[in-house]
């Protein structure tokens, strides 16, 4: 797997040396210009005076390429080292598609569109509801978002504490004050992709919330409760008139991780998601400044 990523990784470099040659000359042609044996000209061979801005602007849609082609190679290089490892839905494709067939079942009972049917040439076409489908979708794919989000903000993190211990890593000017800019905004890149992460994850389980209130009471709309309010309400009716769920262990699971403060808890989850979206910068600098004081190499 690390063989492939490097290769992926040196043929995305190769070909981003040559687009951002071929941004250049195709921004040169649509500002009149041409290159010509690495002189620019207009087509009446006339100075052109914007193309040191139009080389600048090739240079910056270029890096900027090459931002967006390298994020998921690099985040994937990453998340080896990261300890804990981030959450995943299914490790092996046992797992996957164990998880597929689970997932498929549950459409199904709920009216969804069967993966495998059979219908007559003169058959009625059949009628489905897609809700519970619908919201399974956006569950995983939150999951993923929030997932993508706290690989980004542990990169940044890993990337700022560099800087700040090692700060002739990248090879920058002997600048203090450059350095100092720099470090600065890193930290502030990392604190607003934590506060993303937080705000996804909660996210998250509020979409476990819809498909539960869905599964329990009918309800589609969903514009105010969330996770906790929904899980609530069950215990509150749905149990008294099914008391046999209460014994069940998925409900066990589920009624624990919304009532626990630990760290692998509901209750800690949204504490730190209000923390970090209803604190101010001084704040969580006064945070970061104690997190890397305890230990330099800290990972979330």
């Amino acid at each position: 797997m690390e063989r492939h990523i490097r290769n992926a990784a040196r043929a995305i470099s190769a070909c981003l040396q040559w687009r951002t040659s071929r941004l250049s000359g195709l921004l040169r042609w649509r500002n009149g210009t041409s290159p010509t044996l690495g002189i620019l000209t207009r087509a009446n061979n006339e100075p052109n005076e914007n193309s040191d801005q139009v080389d600048q602007q090739a240079s910056a849609f270029g890096d900027a390429l090459a931002h967006v082609a390298n994020e998921t190679l690099i985040l994937a290089r990453l998340e080896e080292f990261i300890s804990p490892k981030p959450a995943q839905l299914a490790k092996t494709d046992a797992e996957a598609n164990a998880l597929d067939a689970q997932v498929d079942r549950v459409i199904a009972l709920y009216g969804g569109v069967p993966r495998f049917f059979i219908q007559g040439i003169n058959d009625p076409k059949p009628k489905y509801d897609t809700y519970m489908s619908d919201a399974i979708d956006e569950a995983i794919e939150v999951f993923k978002r929030a997932r993508r989000s706290l690989c980004r903000a542990q990169s940044f993190m890993i990337g700022a504490n560099l800087l700040k211990v090692n700060p002739e890593a990248l090879g920058l000017p002997d600048d203090e004050e450059y350095s100092q800019l720099l470090q600065t905004s890193m930290e502030s890149v990392f604190w607003e992709h934590t506060e993303t992460s937080f705000i996804r994850l909660a996210g998250y389980w509020d979409r476990v919330g819809q498909m539960l209130d869905f599964s329990f009471f009918s309800i589609r709309q969903y514009e105010r409760d969330g996770f906790s309010a929904v899980v609530d309400r069950i215990r509150a009716n749905a149990l008294k008139m099914q008391p046999h769920i209460e014994k069940n262990p998925s409900w066990k699971a589920i009624w624990s991780y919304k009532n626990s403060e630990q760290e692998d808890g509901l209750k800690w989850l949204l504490s730190r998601r209000n923390l970090l979206v209803h604190s101010c910068i001084s704040e969580l600098q006064m945070i970061w400044k104690k997190m890397t004081y305890l230990n330099p190499h800290l990972t979330i």
